[in-house]
């Protein structure tokens, strides 16, 4: 029997644009008809976000290539984005109050976290404080809150100083008058992964000291940044990542690592746990997350052995991870402003000055360097973007944004993602005037408990790590910039412009938002 080509071509074709078609219309309508972009691939995820940002694919780092001109374009802050051959539909917003509806976190919401499948990369562990929803989130939240409390946070503060002493005699800066570093970052992710290890695990790294599993070949630290660049493998079937390529061996080995280091600490503990039964042992995190997990705990609060090892995992990463890429931010805001910059120093100076270390008591007073921080943050917003899904189907009520008071109210499909663009908001010139600029100053007399501040999230599932972050933030920041002046590195005939504009240029987002390698010069500061 002979075979027509063409025939089954023209069959195939029209079947292809038939289902195109047919996904395209009922995507339009899971998102009540809203205006915005048709395209191929859902951008959040696999394999929309396997490609880089191209003419014909948006990828993770849409959000951010496109922060100036996005909204602007359209004349709208809430867009739809509907693929027609593979994804979700989904609603993207940089409108506060449509954010607030996403984000509002009680049991009669209608948007909650998506399913664990669909976050793969952060649920592969296990269920966890940060992919849990409903009843599961309380749960998790109830057991981890405690640990959160300002006597961790002095415990914080007291070991970024310890930290940052071991940092300078270490890395031989101790009787440098200056010194150059290519890439602070490689400064700001060890002492942000020390400090969430020590202070909220008890783990006993040290700065000189490489962390690995007992036998293993494979220092921790070089897992999770293995583990992190190839964290879209997580969307492939476990079959195709046991195939002997090169890539894949590498990131099995990576997992094996983390999974091995996280299985012995927590081995360790329980041990703890069982000879000391009866007793409190502490309110860390890691405590109190194994107590939970034991045989005796209360059943209302009860983690499985993954879901200790998820949150393990999350608050080691999530803890260290934004919080490095902040400072890194923040240390490059200031050596380009350093008018700001001197302002902090001599702020610095009146409430500490050289006769003694910083101490927790003094960070309220270091409104300035927790301005630049907050500033730093709103620029390169390192959690940018928070994924929601209607779980049933729903209204959803968009404000308009002309002055004239309507709200258009729109019916959205169950299963439909919904999107806060964290980059969208911070630079949305309604909520900040000239939202591309440096400006410190916008935050003077603004706490880190108002809600004027978004970039933690707001609502019940706010980030339970700001004030850990912000702690380590100044502290490290106060630090560094009473001891050392922080210029540019710049490279041959380059300019400081050119030097600053790089690092937003180059800047790239996956899970994370993490700013270009920052250059540096650190000038000591006559005594």
């Amino acid at each position: 029997m002979e075979v027509n080509m063409w025939a089954i071509s023209v069959t195939l074709f029209v079947i292809i644009a038939g289902s195109s078609i047919l996904k395209l219309l009922w995507g339009t309508r899971a998102v009540g008809y809203l205006p915005g972009l048709t395209i191929p691939l859902q951008p959040i995820g696999f394999p929309g976000g396997a490609f880089k940002m191209t003419w014909w694919n948006l990828g993770f780092e849409f959000a951010w290539r496109w922060r100036k001109t996005f909204y602007s374009q359209r004349g709208v802050e809430t867009v739809s984005l509907v693929p027609f051959i593979f994804g979700d539909p989904a609603i993207i917003t940089s409108n506060i109050d449509v954010a607030k509806q996403f984000l509002a976190g009680s049991t009669k919401s209608s948007f909650g976290k998506p399913e664990p499948r669909k976050l793969a990369p952060i649920s592969f562990w296990g269920i966890s404080l940060f992919v849990s929803d409903g009843d599961a989130w309380k749960r998790h939240r109830r057991v981890v809150g405690p640990s959160f409390s300002n006597k961790l946070y002095e415990l914080v503060w007291s070991e970024v100083v310890r930290t940052y002493s071991e940092m300078v005699v270490a890395e031989g800066f101790e009787d440098k008058k200056v010194v150059e570093i290519p890439a602070v970052q490689s400064l700001t992710t060890k002492l942000a992964f020390l400090i969430i290890g020590r202070c909220g695990f008890g783990f006993p790294f040290s700065w000189a000291e490489p962390i690995r599993a007992t036998g293993s070949k494979m220092a921790f630290p070089q897992a999770i940044r293995v583990y992190m660049r190839h964290l879209l493998l997580l969307y492939l079937p476990s079959c195709v990542r046991s195939i002997p390529l090169s890539v894949f061996s590498e990131f099995n080995a990576s997992v094996t690592e983390i999974r091995s280091f996280m299985e012995h600490k927590i081995r360790e503990k329980q041990k703890e746990v069982k000879s000391n039964r009866g007793q409190q042992l502490g309110n860390d995190i890691f405590s109190v997350l194994v107590q939970a997990n034991d045989a005796e705990a209360d059943p209302k609060l009860k983690l499985d052995d993954s879901e200790v090892i998820s949150n393990v995992f999350t608050m080691l990463f999530a803890g260290h991870e934004t919080t490095a890429h902040t400072m890194a931010a923040t240390i490059a805001c200031l050596a380009k402003d350093q008018i700001y910059q001197q302002e902090v120093f001599e702020q610095i100076q009146c409430i500490v000055g050289n006769a003694r270390e910083p101490t927790f008591e003094d960070y309220s007073k270091l409104d300035k360097v927790q301005a630049s921080f907050y500033e730093s943050l709103r620029l390169f917003p390192t959690g940018y973007l928070s994924i929601r899904e209607a779980h049933h189907d729903t209204l959803l009520h968009i404000p308009d944004t002309n002055g004239e008071g309507r709200i258009t109210t729109i019916h959205v499909a169950k299963g439909t993602q919904v999107l806060v663009d964290n980059i969208g908001i911070n630079y949305n010139p309604r909520y900040f005037e000239d939202p591309q600029e440096f400006k410190p100053s916008r935050w003077h007399g603004i706490t880190n408990e108002s809600e004027s501040y978004y970039a933690f999230g707001f609502g019940p599932r706010a980030c339970i790590g700001r004030k850990f972050a912000m702690s380590e933030a100044v502290c490290l920041l106060t630090m560094l910039l009473r001891d050392w002046k922080i210029e540019p590195l710049l490279q041959d005939n380059e300019t400081v412009d050119a030097w600053y504009g790089k690092l937003f240029s180059d800047a790239h987002s996956l899970v994370t938002l993490a700013i270009a390698n920052v250059s540096i010069r650190l000038v000591r500061r006559a005594p």
